[in-house]
């Protein structure tokens, strides 16, 4: 036995897709914690490395580290996962290893700087510790104004929030994901993009109180599951092509 996992066929059908981004973010519901903290699937997850790799020559260049699986290993895996999914030149989004880090992350691709954050509703029954709080990011609206205030501080020309959040299984929004996501445009969020509900949820515009438009995905549904729930086989890669303007254009 060579110990070894090769995830590349999942991904062989839509490599293509992906080859051509210049950013391309997906959420990894699982931690990466090696293969010390054994491998596992649900209720509690762990992939091992090679998940990692497999992702990374597809093309991903962002990861949401921040859902509901995040601390399935402790804070332990979920600092592994992070060292994990940086070792692999690749972005973790919503948590990090040290207090003194970045909330948030800023890319820069062709002139246009992108502001890119990430929120989870909460981690099933594991929790961190008060010295620990800070690796991950939670929704709470004071957190979200700050951080939005402080990613602002570096004029991006675009802000991205991914939103872990909504009822599993339901197709369509609730109340709770409307008003946060109408708080976070009202903060000056431009783009949010929703996970959890493992089913396509609706797309909306939403107006912030400033007059400013936000582009919402409520739930982009699986992209790689064995859920054999009704709707769950469904998944959507969204694309979104950002054009920037400046003065004389």
């Amino acid at each position: 036995k060579t110990k070894l996992y090769d995830f590349s066929h999942f991904f062989s059908e839509i490599k293509n897709i992906f080859i051509d981004g210049d950013m391309v973010i997906g959420n990894l519901e699982t931690p990466v914690a090696g293969e010390y903290y054994k491998y596992s699937g649900y209720p509690t997850f762990n992939a091992p490395v090679s998940l990692i790799n497999n992702i990374k020559d597809v093309g991903f260049t962002h990861l949401v580290v921040s859902n509901n699986h995040s601390l399935d290993r402790g804070w332990k895996g979920l600092f592994n996962t992070i060292y994990n999914v940086t070792n692999n030149s690749i972005v973790p989004v919503g948590a990090k290893q040290h207090e003194e880090e970045k909330n948030y992350s800023v890319f820069v691709k062709n002139n246009i700087q992108v502001g890119i954050l990430a929120y989870t509703y909460g981690t099933n029954s594991f929790s961190l510790t008060k010295d620990k709080v800070f690796m991950l990011n939670k929704i709470n609206k004071d957190n979200i104004k700050l951080d939005l205030e402080n990613v602002k501080k570096e004029k991006p020309d675009i802000v991205i929030v991914n939103m872990h959040f909504g009822d599993e299984y339901k197709t369509d929004s609730n109340n709770y994901q409307k008003d946060i996501a109408q708080y976070t445009c009202d903060m000056g969020a431009d783009i949010i993009i929703g996970n959890h509900p493992h089913v396509l949820e609706p797309i909306e515009w939403i107006i912030s109180k400033d007059g400013h438009k936000c582009f919402v995905m409520y739930s982009l549904g699986n992209f790689v599951s064995s859920m054999g729930l009704l709707y769950t086989d469904l998944g959507g890669i969204m694309r979104l092509d950002i054009i920037k303007k400046v003065d004389g254009e």
